[in-house]
């Protein structure tokens, strides 16, 4: 949600107004977007995606109550892709930040990969490897240039696999 919030500071606002949809429940990351950001927050009530066509039939209904020229994509499947292009005169970007293991970008534009490892189970269009918060990144102080720094910037979720990281390091002490 960071990289989303950074994504709709950065938008001109002389040429686009941002719009961060979420679809699903409202909470603490809308709440983030709509603090951080000039954003248009918005909650559409879609949870179980495709299963669920009276979510689909929100969405749809939304989309159709703009004019919008950019669509990016960060999350859902084929059927967010689907009723965009119908809905939509829109450029459709899909953003990838997991491992999708096979995932098809049908109805895409242009596809992110959020590293070369994400990028090598996109399927379809070639994705453009852009990693998450490259640009933060490169302001960060880390101090005395002497010693070894290893750390990892991420959302601490157990899919992020931080243990394994924790574990490494706490045996770097000892050697």
């Amino acid at each position: 949600t960071r990289l989303v919030a950074m994504l709709a500071q950065k938008v001109d606002p002389a040429r686009y107004r941002a719009h961060v949809w979420f679809l699903g429940a409202d909470g603490p990351l809308a709440s983030y977007v709509r603090a951080t950001t000039g954003a248009e927050v918005r909650v559409i009530n879609w949870p179980q995606g495709a299963r669920n066509p009276i979510g689909a039939w929100r969405f749809s209904r939304a989309l159709r109550e703009y004019n919008f020229a950019i669509v990016h994509q960060h999350f859902g499947a084929r059927s967010v892709r689907w009723l965009v292009r119908r809905r939509t005169r829109a450029g459709l970007i899909v953003h990838i930040h997991g491992q999708p293991h096979g995932m098809v970008t049908s109805g895409a534009d242009v596809v992110i990969a959020c590293s070369n490892a994400v990028a090598q189970f996109v399927q379809g269009i070639s994705p453009q490897v852009i990693p998450n918060g490259s640009e933060t990144l490169t302001s960060v102080s880390c101090g005395s240039q002497s010693g070894r720094l290893l750390g990892t910037a991420c959302r601490l979720v157990p899919s992020k696999g931080i243990i394994y990281l924790i574990r490494a390091v706490a045996s770097l002490r000892t050697e």
